[in-house]
Parts: structure tokens; C-alpha cells; sequence
């Protein structure tokens, strides 16, 4: 984790990068909306949502990481309810941030 390493330094990178999370979890949130299938994951969503928002808002590097660590902790409960093995392998390509 990024604050780990660099704990106050470039907290503006780490909160770009938490509210790029956040515009992710909104379209999974926003894609799963008309479906009643998996309302426990809406509801870890949801929940991941508020600890990036509380993330971002935190005054400490220790508070973010906790934040943060709690967010990853509910996003991949929530994705655990679609099934097993679903992973995602990034190919050659640009970081754009």
C-alpha cells in the first residue's frame, strides 16, 4: 500500500488514487442497481464507498491506511459472492496515472 511506504508524502497522489477507486466502485454499484441478485455485494459496495469517503477525509496516514485497508477488505467480500476464481491479469500497457 502506497501509504505504507510514503506514510504524509504525496497524500495528494494517494487520494486521487482512493477517488479513482471510488469512481469504480460507483459503476459496479451503478451496473448491479437494477438487479436484486446480489444485494449483500450493493450493500459491501456501499460500505467500501463510505470507508474511501472517510478515507479521503482522514488526517493521518495511519487513519487512511486503515480506510483503505477496510475498503479492499469489503470490495473483495463483495466480489467473493459472484463466484470463485474470477481474477484479472493486466497486460503490457501505460500506467495513465
Amino acid at each position: 500500500m502506497l501509504v505504507d511506504r510514503f506514510a504524509n508524502t504525496r497524500a495528494d497522489v494517494q487520494a486521487r488514487l482512493m477517488e479513482l477507486a471510488r469512481v469504480e466502485i460507483d459503476d459496479a454499484i451503478d451496473v448491479m442497481a437494477p438487479m436484486t441478485l446480489y444485494p449483500a455485494a450493493s450493500q459491501q459496495l456501499d460500505l467500501a464507498r463510505a470507508e474511501i469517503a472517510q478515507g479521503l477525509t482522514a488526517g493521518s496516514a495511519s487513519e487512511r491506511r486503515d480506510r483503505i485497508a477496510n475498503a479492499t477488505s469489503l470490495v473483495t467480500t463483495a466480489r467473493a459472492q459472484f463466484g470463485q476464481n474470477i481474477t484479472f491479469v493486466l497486460g503490457q500497457g501505460n500506467l495513465m496515472y
